[in-house]
């Protein structure tokens, strides 16, 4: 037997499919706006905890010292991977330096040089800043030979740094002292 449906049936079954369908609807929008928003919150995450690493050098006439500093200006702690040295682009490694006294030999520094490392899984706060490679001024001396002298020792270091954030997101930070450390960088040229 065949039934057919009146107009007030249809319209019944019209409103009947049309409240399912629309939270259907609903529920596919919403699901859609929390993917989105999780993606954007994990990407805050990751932004708020990004460290960044950079060098800069002082060699100014009225300071006690000249030196190389390594800062953290990032938001979030830098996880160490690698900290090479490199004295003319090569490793002091490939060539054989051993110690910091034989790097302050081959740069031609005093032997007052002090020198620190972040080492291999060190993490590194940020904020923070220390200075890599210090040296003294004495008394007696010229403060302006002296800086000539710290000066072509600090063009011919290099730094190359890979570090990550706590997601482990891979960064790396090279320096070459000739370019970073150029003559207009100095002061008491």
């Amino acid at each position: 037997m065949i039934r057919s449906l009146s107009a007030s049936d249809a319209k019944t079954s019209i409103t009947s499919l049309s409240v399912p369908i629309a939270s259907v609807i609903v529920a596919f929008i919403a699901l859609l706006l929390a993917i989105y928003e999780g993606r954007a919150q994990r990407q805050h995450n990751r932004l708020s905890v990004r460290p960044k690493l950079g060098l800069s050098v002082s060699t100014a006439t009225d300071s006690e010292d000249a030196y190389i500093s390594l800062e953290n200006s990032g938001l979030g702690p830098a996880l160490i991977k690698s900290f090479r040295l490199l004295v003319d682009d090569k490793d002091v490694r490939e060539i054989g330096l051993k110690n910091w006294t034989e790097v302050t030999k081959v740069l031609g520094l005093p032997q007052g040089a002090i020198y620190s490392y972040v080492g291999k899984g060190g993490v590194f706060p940020a904020g923070e800043k220390v200075k890599i490679v210090s040296v003294s001024f004495r008394e007696k001396e010229n403060p302006k030979e002296r800086i000539k002298q710290i000066r072509d020792a600090f063009r011919r270091l290099g730094f190359h740094i890979k570090y990550s954030s706590f997601y482990n997101e891979p960064f790396e930070v090279r320096v070459n002292g000739k370019t970073a450390f150029g003559k207009d960088r100095f002061m008491g040229k």
